[in-house]
């Protein structure tokens, strides 16, 4: 996402965690959020209008089953090797989401998180953010 901020004229990026062990978000923070706005929902707030009402949690075996997968093991190993740091600190079952909201909060664009691990695509985040900087 950082590297297309361009893209997103004066959009302002912000990321929702939900929980804080150690230097989680210090480290998320450096490596991958730098500069952006990270905020702690103890109370899932952010997880359940991204489930739909409901915090949506994937079960232990399905994320084992595709953390162990060809695919995933050569995604991690593609990210590791661009300095990402993979870890399994966390509960890390709990899906969330991504939405683009115009000035005053109405969503321009949601996503939902079906897999643990899946993105929003690009191209549409960004022409996402472009309709609502327009429509203010």
């Amino acid at each position: 996402m950082w590297k297309r901020k361009s893209e997103l004229g004066r959009t302002r990026l912000v990321c929702v965690v939900k929980e804080d062990l150690g230097d989680e978000i210090a480290e998320f923070a450096k490596d991958v959020w730098p500069g952006g706005e990270i905020y702690l929902d103890k109370e899932l707030a952010f997880f359940k209008a991204a489930g739909g009402g409901e915090v949506e949690q994937k079960g232990l075996l399905l994320f084992l089953a595709k953390y162990l997968t060809p695919g995933t093991i050569i995604k991690r190993s593609m990210a590791e090797a661009k300095g990402y740091k993979m870890n399994l600190v966390g509960e890390g079952l709990i899906v969330g989401g991504l939405f683009v909201l115009r000035k005053g909060g109405a969503v321009e664009y949601a996503f939902r998180e079906e897999e643990i691990g899946m993105h929003a695509p690009l191209d549409a985040v960004v022409a996402a953010a472009g309709r609502a900087l327009a429509a203010h």
